[in-house]
């Protein structure tokens, strides 16, 4: 199957615990993949009853990811990449929940953290001007994400 079919590792937990991290399939999967993916979330449903994004969950998965990918047990020279997945629902029978403007922080502070491996605050972060004037961006680009409410307050001022 070499060549032909690239698993993905999902795991959305904030902790791994040392069943997963010790898993035989770590060591099998190089022998038969070439690559292998992980995936982690942005946004999703934690429980049935979820409404909006656990920003810290998420951002604390991506960061535990990181951890276990530069960690001896991951074997890092068959990794391709981390897939950064966003759901809108707890599972297929629930009904819709975190969409996609109520999660723009979730999504830009997951991105920071996979990319610079680091945490801007221990408190969840709802705000995405907030989160862009602590990484020291231009917190204007928050008005460019379709959906935003702050733009819509502003439009209708």
């Amino acid at each position: 199957m070499k060549g032909l079919v690239e698993p993905v590792s999902w795991n959305y937990f904030t902790e791994f615990n040392e069943q997963y991290q010790l898993s035989s399939a770590w060591s099998i999967y190089p022998k038969y993949f070439t690559n292998m993916w992980a995936a982690s979330a942005f946004k999703g449903g934690l429980n049935r009853f979820s409404m909006t994004t656990d920003t810290k969950h998420h951002v604390h998965n991506n960061l535990q990811w990181l951890h276990f990918m530069q960690s001896s047990i991951f074997p890092k020279e068959y990794f391709s990449a981390v897939i950064l997945t966003g759901w809108s629902r707890f599972d297929h029978f629930m009904p819709l929940c975190d969409l996609l403007p109520t999660a723009y922080p979730a999504l830009l502070y997951s991105l920071y953290v996979l990319n610079t491996n680091r945490i801007i605050s221990s408190e969840q972060i709802h705000d995405c001007d907030q989160l862009l004037r602590s990484i020291g961006k231009d917190s204007q680009l928050c008005q460019l994400l379709p959906g935003n409410i702050d733009k819509a307050n502003s439009i209708s001022d």
